[in-house]
C-alpha cells in the first residue's frame, strides 16, 4: 500500500532517487520475507537468519530515509515519509524483533535437541 500511494501522489521530480531507492528496499525485502516464511515452514534456522540480517538493514535504510527526507525539503517530508512509510518502517521494526526473538529460541531449542541425543 505504501509503494501505490508514493507513486501516485509523488509530484517533485526532484528526488526520485529517494523515492526509487524507497521502493528498491521494500521489493527486495519483500524477496526476503517470502523466502524466511518458506524457512519458517522448512525449519530451517540459516534461512531464518538471513530473513533477520535483511530485516535488520531494511530497518537501517528506512530510518536512514527518514533523517534525509527530513533534514532536505519539507516537500519531501509530506511526500516520501508520509503515515503508510511511518507505519511501515513502525512494522518492520516490531518484525525484526520478533523475529530475532524467535531466532534466538529456535537456537536454544536446537541446542537442547543437541545435548539430548
Amino acid at each position: 500500500m505504501e509503494m501505490v500511494y508514493s507513486i501516485t501522489n509523488f509530484k517533485s521530480k526532484s528526488n526520485v532517487f529517494i523515492l526509487c531507492l524507497n521502493i528498491l528496499a521494500c521489493l527486495i525485502v519483500l524477496v526476503f520475507l517470502t523466502v524466511g516464511i518458506f524457512g519458517v515452514l522448512m525449519e530451517r534456522i540459516k534461512i531464518i537468519r538471513m530473513l533477520m540480517f535483511s530485516l535488520v538493514a531494511f530497518c537501517l535504510i528506512r530510518v536512514v530515509i527518514w533523517i534525509v527526507c527530513g533534514n532536505l525539503e519539507d516537500i519531501l517530508t509530506k511526500t516520501i515519509t508520509h503515515l503508510w512509510f511511518q507505519l511501515n518502517t513502525a512494522l518492520s521494526i516490531t518484525c525484526t524483533v520478533m523475529t530475532v526473538m524467535f531466532c534466538m529460541r529456535l537456537h536454544m531449542l536446537s541446542q537442547q535437541l543437541q545435548l539430548d541425543q
